[in-house]
């Protein structure tokens, strides 16, 4: 079961490959088509299963991927799903984002400093490590919660450009 999904548009690639080097040094799982789909594999049904299996979803939105149908249903399910969704804007603003997504926190590249955008992603990898710890020892709701709380102590305010 992938701790993460990771849906973006194919010409995202570069950095959802980078992210996945952040999730892979975290010791999480995560699903990623280009990297996790295997010759043989029905891809919808293995992205479908993948998407409802996993504990998060991160969407990588830009101009390609507010195009795409694949990204748009990926978004469909998650939402519907009540999934721990994690927008990640690229390349748009808030305004532009899938009305479905407008409800979610989003982490917005342009607004940061490369350094900071990372240390954004660090940040949100380390609550997804928590949430999976109390889960994975069986806390649920509890777990989630204080999880939630930990990590907002750490969370930058200021989200203005270094």
């Amino acid at each position: 079961m992938p701790d993460i999904f990771v849906s973006h548009s194919k010409f995202d690639n570069r950095i959802a490959d980078k992210l996945s080097k952040y999730f892979e040094r975290a010791g999480l799982d995560y699903f990623l088509d280009f990297k996790s789909l295997r010759p043989g594999d029905k891809w919808n049904s293995r992205i479908d299963n993948s998407l409802r299996d996993s504990n998060a979803v991160w969407i990588l939105v830009s101009e390609n991927a507010l195009k795409s149908d694949n990204v748009k249903h990926e978004i469909s399910v998650a939402v519907a799903m009540r999934k721990n969704v994690i927008p990640i804007l690229l390349d748009v603003e808030p305004e532009e984002m899938d009305f479905r997504l407008s409800e979610y926190q989003a982490i917005i590249k342009n607004r940061y400093t490369p350094k900071t955008f990372r240390n954004l992603i660090r940040i949100e990898i380390k609550r997804q490590l928590v949430r999976k710890y109390f889960r994975d020892a069986g806390l649920g709701f509890l777990g989630a919660f204080i999880s939630s709380v930990l990590i907002t102590l750490t969370v930058p305010t200021n989200s203005s450009k270094d």
